[in-house]
């Protein structure tokens, strides 16, 4: 219903031109064109809704909005939401103070407007009241937005959030006084256009005539203490359409928060006298407690929603999670399976029927929990796939719907990426015996869960010839955004973790949520305490990478700084090393004589579009070395102080630290870098982290496994009629 100029007109949306006028407005809705009133230059009053309850209704169309994405640029028709002292007096106006790219230099309001500190923005654009189709069930939206709200101590906390309301009745005056569903989260991020999209059909009433939909700004920072100084003028919003589409069966969505958190014996260490005590609790990621509680609570079940999505269908039964968990025969005489469970061989499967879901002691509508047995079924070296299953009846008609929609990896346990890891569940650390001497030394904390950088690590480590559970142990932090105390200090304590030497962690480009310190107000998960007393064991090795993790611990209060002190060995010098090297991919060169990365002598540091990453600029401090250096853009050494990685002895623990100031999957092959003779065809991610394994003391030796890897192929291309024409077809072919 917003669109100009960014969609063809082949898929049924209007185009403008670029003009700030919205004539013949239309929704593409499975084929039809649904037309509404045309709009004057400017907001029209049936779109624009002020919910700020006297802030002020801020939002208005603009061209040739600025941003500071450098991939990216709109010049066309957006809303902003921007306090210019115009669109709402008596403001006086919110300025910039460093964010100054906005109309005029101004940003969102986020001093109350004309209310006063004590009340905070939301702004909401609405569409227009939408006719439901006949013959569709399920409904989608889609928008593009830019976003700039980093959750920094000086940032002021202004959200970007989605609503939808409908109604049966036949009148669409009714839908007024329908009440506006969300999932209640607060969606923020780095300087940069995104491209959103969210499935609706579990938020709208079933046999729907009306909808509505609203996407809005919201000033909610101060709920996590928030309430800096530093304002931006987004969110933009741009490119919002709403689909409409059939539905074979009931609609299910799902906040991973609320699925499965891999875990550790509940007792916080091994009885190997009694391996019967030894269980794991089969909890979601969600921390339950409030934050005054100051405590770590996982909800002890998994909750999804259910709706019967056709019209006039009703569930059939109850929602279903269908399981099937590898077990460890190490705890065969232990375990007891819960009703309606087989094994044959390793495997275990059953299915556990959803109950209703009560908050106060009210039922909440088309809600449902699964859990498993919290005692006596779930050990150390257990893999748990799960998938849900939901039915309805529509006369007769019975419709199936699956989440994963795709359960073709469900009954394999080769962790080659063909099932979600969301829907994967593991009982750590995979004993082979009675002994923490005998189960994999490596533990990889993907702390970037569902984000990427999977396949990145996963070939990498397949390629040194490690197999997850016998070479290498994986924790998977759901929903790492969130905040919700299920990093691996809020699942682990360093005696359970100490069978393992050497701790390989990826945080991406995880900006604020990257190692917890207890904050129950941000981050309940202790995973700085934890480390800390894991590496105070002695004798243990880390590689640590990440775009902003060590300025994430410089925000993080004592403990998290004394981590960076005594095992990182670097000092932060700035949040952004791109303006310090005046490039976004720049080649690295080990240094001569590093002793630790022997078998690659260059990479490239990727960061570049379509999303810019930040990369910590650090420096080496006390005992740490630089192992490698950024090099200009000629690719001459010499020439920057900052580290690209370091080497850090911690003499007092024993301890060992090879740090990456960006994250390992952003390590791109270089021109002109050849692997050593023996290995193979192999990428210099691979080889690198081999290098780092044999120096930690493994012994990974012989060529590197590319029993999978293609040959390499030619890339072709061909133009016609020639590239210089107005218009031209590109053919390729990638092999």
């Amino acid at each position: 219903f917003f669109s100009d100029g960014g969609y063809s007109d082949e898929d049924g949306l209007y185009i403008s031109n670029g003009a700030c006028h919205l004539d013949n407005l239309s929704v593409y809705m499975d084929g039809g064109l649904v037309d509404y009133e045309d709009f004057e230059d400017g907001v029209s009053d049936n779109w624009i809704e002020e919910l700020s309850g006297g802030v002020g209704d801020y939002a208005w169309i603009y061209t040739n909005l600025q941003d500071i994405d450098p991939c990216r640029t709109n010049t066309t028709c957006q809303v902003a939401f921007v306090d210019d002292g115009v669109v709402v007096p008596g403001t006086g106006g919110s300025s910039c103070t460093t964010h100054c790219y906005g109309p005029e230099g101004y940003v969102v309001n986020h001093t109350g407007g004309i209310l006063g500190t004590d009340s905070h923005l939301e702004n909401g654009i609405k569409s227009p009241v939408m006719a439901w189709p006949d013959g569709c069930d399920a409904i989608q939206l889609g928008y593009g937005v830019y976003r700039h709200e980093e959750m920094l101590d000086t940032s002021t906390g202004v959200f970007y959030r989605w609503f939808v309301r409908s109604t049966t009745s036949e009148n669409a005056a009714d839908i007024e006084s329908a009440e506006w569903q969300t999932n209640n989260s607060y969606y923020w991020g780095a300087p940069s256009y995104w491209d959103g999209s969210q499935d609706l059909t579990t938020f709208v009433e079933p046999g729907r005539r009306w909808v509505q939909v609203m996407l809005m700004a919201h000033e909610f920072g101060w709920y996590w203490d928030i309430e800096g100084f530093d304002g931006s003028p987004a969110p933009y919003f741009d490119h919002i359409r709403v689909y409409a589409y059939p539905f074979a069966g009931p609609a299910i969505s799902f906040d991973a928060l609320f699925l499965a958190s891999d875990n550790f014996p509940d007792q916080g260490d091994f009885d190997f006298g009694n391996l019967a005590s030894n269980h794991i609790r089969f909890d979601c990621c969600y921390n339950i407690a409030p934050a005054l509680h100051l405590r770590n609570d996982p909800g002890d079940s998994l909750t999804i929603s259910v709706t019967p999505a056709r019209t006039g269908s009703t569930l059939n039964n109850l929602p279903e999670m269908k399981v099937r968990m590898k077990a460890n025969s190490l705890f065969d005489p232990f375990r007891v399976l819960p009703p309606g469970f087989s094994q044959s061989g390793e495997f275990i499967e059953g299915s556990v029927v959803g109950d209703t879901v009560y908050f106060n002691e009210q039922l909440v509508e088309d809600r449902y929990a699964f859990d498993l047995p919290d005692t006596g079924f779930f050990y150390p070296g257990h893999v748990i796939h799960y998938y849900f299953e939901a039915r309805d009846n529509l006369a007769g008609d019975i419709g199936t719907t699956l989440l994963p929609a795709d359960t073709a990896g469900f009954a394999s346990f080769e962790h080659n990426l063909q099932y979600p890891s969301d829907f994967i569940c593991r009982g750590l650390p995979s004993l082979q015996s009675a002994s923490t001497d005998d189960q994999p030394k490596i533990l990889f904390w993907n702390d970037f869960g569902n984000r990427g950088g999977e396949n990145e690590w996963y070939f990498a480590l397949k390629s040194a010839g490690l197999l997850e559970g016998t070479g290498y142990d994986i924790y998977y932090t759901n929903r790492p955004d969130g905040g919700e105390g299920n990093g691996l200090g809020g699942r682990a304590t360093s005696a359970v973790l100490s069978g393992y030497d050497i701790l390989l962690y990826t945080c991406g480009n995880l900006s604020g949520a990257s190692l917890g310190n207890g904050d129950f107000g941000n981050e309940a998960s202790r995973d700085v305490q934890v480390l800390d007393a894991w590496f105070a064991r002695g004798g243990k090795k880390a590689l640590m990478t990440g775009d902003d993790l060590i300025f994430d611990l410089n925000q993080k209060g004592a403990e998290a700084m004394a981590l960076v002190n005594n095992y990182f060995g670097v000092e932060l010098i700035s949040r952004t090393l791109v303006p310090f090297i005046e490039q976004t991919a720049p080649l690295v060169r080990t240094i001569d004589d590093n002793g630790v990365i022997s078998s690659v002598d260059r990479w490239i540091s990727y960061g570049g579009c379509l999303g810019i990453n930040t990369f910590d600029a650090v420096e080496t401090r006390g005992t740490a070395v630089r192992l490698a250096e950024f090099t200009d853009s000629q690719g001459n050494t010499g020439v920057h102080d900052y580290a690209a990685a370091v080497y850090n002895y911690n003499e007092n623990t024993d301890t060992e630290m090879v740090y990456l100031p960006y994250d390992f999957m952003y390590v791109y092959g270089a021109p002109g870098y050849t692997p050593p003779a023996g290995l193979g065809v192999v990428s210099a991610r691979a080889v690198m982290l081999r290098d780092i394994l044999n120096f930690f003391g493994m012994q990974l030796d012989g060529p590197i496994n590319v029993d999978d890897t293609p040959e390499l192929g030619v890339l072709a291309v061909s133009s016609y009629p020639n590239p210089f024409n107005p218009r031209a077809t590109i053919e390729l072919s990638l092999p």
